[in-house]
């Protein structure tokens, strides 16, 4: 398993490699106090609010094949490496 610590303008790099590799991508859930119709909850949520600046959503769904998959994972590797 890979792991590296992104800050925010490494993320954003990341999401633009792979926009220009025609690579979809979105943020990851906003924290449950984000939506309006949950706003009557109350309470500070410091993990969610590191998962919200810190992940993003890749492409998910299941007519996704596998050589899309590599292709992906390759993009991804590629930006890692460089």
């Amino acid at each position: 398993m890979h792991s590296q610590e992104f800050n925010k303008d490494r993320l954003d790099s990341m999401i633009l490699h792979l926009y220009q590799n025609d690579i979809e991508t979105r943020p990851m859930f906003p924290v449950i106090t984000n939506h309006y119709h949950l706003s009557n909850i109350k309470g500070a949520f410091p993990n969610s609010q590191i998962l919200q600046d810190s992940v993003i959503m890749l492409p998910s769904y299941p007519m996704l094949l596998d050589k899309e998959i590599s292709y992906i994972c390759n993009c991804i590797k590629m930006y890692l490496e460089g």
